[in-house]
């Protein structure tokens, strides 16, 4: 028979194990081609995820939203903006020709990295997942640059 003590102590445990089971990004991955304007990329997500597509005059962007309620958006011209391009960030930093804006809105981690005219972002990022979106705009590849006519 269980005392009353050993009950709180399962309980709590199965509440620390589900919770931390549900956040978790661990999962297999999918690696994506995604088409834009001028370039094509490649970029590793874990799954699963759902995806959106947004095209508007001379840009065209793609929003990944994740069961952890962050998400990753890929997009390409100038002519679109999202929230995060007004955030402040706490800290830029250059890497070769990216550029990455850092920052914490709410207890929650966003990224933007700007190449040319690409822009990657992730938003809505808690502590525990920072690490994953770190690693997927990291990880992000050209597989073709094709000339703008």
């Amino acid at each position: 028979m269980m005392t009353e003590m050993n009950k709180i102590g399962a309980i709590i445990l199965l509440i620390f194990f589900l919770t931390s089971s549900l956040g978790s990004l661990s999962s297999p991955v999918k690696t994506i081609r995604q088409k834009l304007i001028s370039k094509e990329i490649e970029i590793e997500l874990p799954e699963p995820f759902h995806i959106q597509s947004l095209n508007e005059d001379e840009s065209i962007s793609y929003i990944y939203s994740f069961p952890d309620s962050a998400y990753v958006i890929i997009c390409e011209g100038a002519l679109i903006s999202f929230p995060i391009d007004q955030y402040e960030p706490d800290s830029t930093l250059e890497i070769d020709h990216r550029k990455i804006h850092k920052g914490l809105v709410e207890g929650k981690f966003w990224r933007k990295d700007e190449i040319d005219d690409m822009r990657f972002y992730y938003n809505d990022v808690s502590l525990s997942n920072k690490s994953i979106y770190d690693e997927i705009l990291d990880s992000i590849k050209y597989i073709t640059l094709t000339c703008k006519k």
